[in-house]
C-alpha cells in the first residue's frame, strides 16, 4: 500500500523485530497429489457452505429506519490487491542476503532481492505475500532446503515493499515444528502485518480482517489459507489441535469465510497452496478444490500457490451470488534458486493485481472489476527478481539476464495464463484507499 497511507507504526514496529533477534519444495520428490480427497457437501443456505443467497448483505437499513423508507445508499468503495508467489531461501539467496547484511543487526538483508517489485505492490490498497517458509525460532536454526528456516530481517524486506499481510500455509509451515509456526506469527505480529493459515490458538482460528476505508466508508476484507499437506506427513499434533495449519480441509477454510461474511466480511480472499510441482496443467485436486470453494458460494477470488510454475488466471464457475470466482490457478515463484532443469516455469512468476469493488447500493454484492497480472522474471546471478516491464527498453543495470530472454518469457508467460485477464506493462496508480490490519484474537 501507498507508504504515505500507512495506518501502522512500521518504524517502530521495525525497531522490535531488530530485538527478536536446489531443488524444490517438497522434502523429497515432487508433490503427487497423494492427499487423500476430502468430500465438502454443499448443503442449504444458512449451513457452512451456505448458497450464495444466504451470505449476509451488509448494506442493510439501519435498525432505526422504517420498513417503508429508503435504504440509504453509502458511497462505493473499490480497493487493490497485489499478490505474488513462494518465495523460498534456497541456499545461494541465504549467502547472498548474508553478504549484503554483514555488520548489520540480525546480519542478513533480502531487501535488494525484491526491491524491483516495490513500483507494483506499494501502490495497492492490500499487499499480500505467501510465506512458504517458516522463520527460524533462533539463529542456530536458520536453515535451506529441504527443512527452511528464515532469517527474521526478511519481514523487514516484505514492509520495505509495501506488503500488509501473507498467508502461511504451506507444505512447509511445520518444517521448525511448533517453535517455528509460533515464531513466525509473532514477527507478523510486531511488524503489524496480516497472517492467517495458521494459528496458536483456536481462537485465533478466524480469518485474518483487513479494513479498507474510502470516501469515508469502511468495508472488511476477509483473507483465508490452507495448504494439501505437510512434508512431515500427517503429524500427530494436528489430531488435537488441527488449527495449527489448515491441511487439506476446505470444508474448515470454508466455514471460517462464511463466519467471516456473517461477521461483516465485505469481501473473501482465499490463498490457497496445492497442486503438482513443476506442471503447468491444472492438477484433478486443483480443479476440485476450485469447484469446491467456487461452490462454496463466499469466495470472490482463489489465488493459487505450491506449483513454482506460472498457471492459468480465468473465471472458474460459483462464487459469490453465483457470478463466477476470479482463479489465479498458480502464481509460481516470487524468488528461488531453482534452475531451468525443474521446469522452464520456475524462471519467471506472475504478480497478480485486481480490483475489487464494495457497492453503496443496497443488497448489491461485491465484484472484480479488473482482474490483472504482469510478469516477474528470476536473475539467479544477480540475486534478484525483475518486472517483466523494467527490460522494456533493455536490460536494467545489474541484470544479468537478457531482454531477449525476458521477452521469450514473457511470450511463453501470455500462451499459459490466457486471455481472461489483462497483461499490464506498467505499476498501476496509488490507491486513494487506506486499509488497517485487524489483529486476530489470542
Amino acid at each position: 500500500m501507498p507508504t504515505a497511507q500507512k495506518t501502522l507504526a512500521v518504524l517502530a514496529a521495525g525497531a522490535l523485530l531488530l530485538s527478536l533477534s536446489l531443488t524444490g519444495c517438497s522434502s523429497t520428490a515432487p508433490s503427487k497429489d497423494a492427499q487423500p480427497e476430502e468430500t465438502v457437501s454443499i448443503v442449504p443456505a444458512g449451513s457452512v457452505n451456505a448458497a450464495p443467497s444466504a451470505i449476509p448483505s451488509q448494506n442493510k437499513p439501519s435498525p432505526t429506519q422504517s420498513p417503508t423508507q429508503s435504504p440509504t445508499t453509502l458511497p462505493d468503495v473499490t480497493f487493490s490487491v497485489a499478490v505474488t508467489g513462494d518465495y523460498l531461501p534456497h541456499t545461494p539467496i541465504l549467502n547472498y542476503a548474508k553478504r549484503k547484511g554483514a555488520g548489520t543487526p540480525g546480519g542478513y538483508d533480502f531487501t535488494s532481492t525484491i526491491e524491483a517489485i516495490k513500483p507494483w505492490i506499494e501502490p495497492a490498497t492490500i499487499g499480500l505475500c505467501h510465506q512458504e517458509a517458516m522463520f527460524a525460532p533462533t539463529p542456530a536454526q536458520i536453515s535451506t532446503f529441504p527443512a527452511f528456516g528464515m532469517p527474521d530481517n526478511f519481514v523487514h524486506a516484505l514492509q520495505h515493499v509495501g506488503y500488509d499481510g501473507c498467508s502461511t500455509a504451506s507444505n512447509h509451515s511445520w518444517d521448525k515444528g511448533r517453535a517455528g509456526l509460533v515464531h513466525t506469527m509473532e514477527l507478523f505480529d510486531l511488524a503489524g502485518m496480516g497472517v492467517v493459515g495458521t494459528a496458536r490458538s483456536a481462537a485465533e482460528d478466524v480469518a485474518q480482517i483487513y479494513e479498507v476505508t474510502q470516501h469515508g466508508r469502511t468495508i472488511k476484507v476477509a483473507h483465508i489459507s490452507m495448504t494439501y499437506g505437510l512434508n512431515q506427513g500427517r503429524i500427530r499434533e494436528l489430531r488435537n489441535e488441527p488449527w495449527l495449519v489448515h491441511v487439506n480441509d476446505t470444508q474448515r477454510v470454508v466455514e471460517i469465510a462464511y463466519q467471516a461474511r456473517v461477521q461483516g466480511a465485505d469481501v473473501v480472499i482465499a490463498s490457497v497452496h496445492d497442486g503438482m510441482e513443476y506442471k503447468v496443467p491444472i492438477s484433478a485436486m486443483q480443479a476440485k478444490r476450485v469447484r469446491d470453494l467456487g461452490a462454496s458460494g463466499v469466495i470472490d477470488v482463489f489465488v493459487g500457490h505450491h506449483v513454482h510454475v506460472p498457471q492459468k488466471i480465468g473465471v472458474a464457475p460459483g462464487g459469490v451470488g453465483g457470478g463466477g470466482m476470479w482463479t489465479y490457478y498458480g502464481l509460481g515463484n516470487l524468488f528461488s534458486s531453482m534452475g531451468p532443469d525443474l521446469a522452464p516455469g520456475t524462471q519467471y512468476g506472475t504478480l497478480g493485481y485486481f480490483e475489487i469493488t464494495v457497492p453503496g447500493t443496497p443488497g448489491a454484492r461485491a465484484a472484480v472489476t479488473k482482474a490483472q497480472w504482469t510478469g516477474l522474471a528470476l536473475d539467479r546471478g544477480a540475486q534478484k527478481v525483475w518486472p517483466f516491464a523494467a527490460f522494456a527498453q533493455g536490460a536494467p543495470p545489474g541484470a544479468t539476464i537478457s531482454k531477449a530472454t525476458v521477452d521469450r518469457y514473457r511470450a511463453t508467460m501470455r500462451g499459459i495464463v490466457g486471455p481472461e485477464a489483462e497483461e499490464i506493462m506498467a505499476p498501476p496508480a496509488p490507491s486513494d484507499a487506506t486499509v488497517k490490519v485487524v489483529p486476530r484474537p489470542r
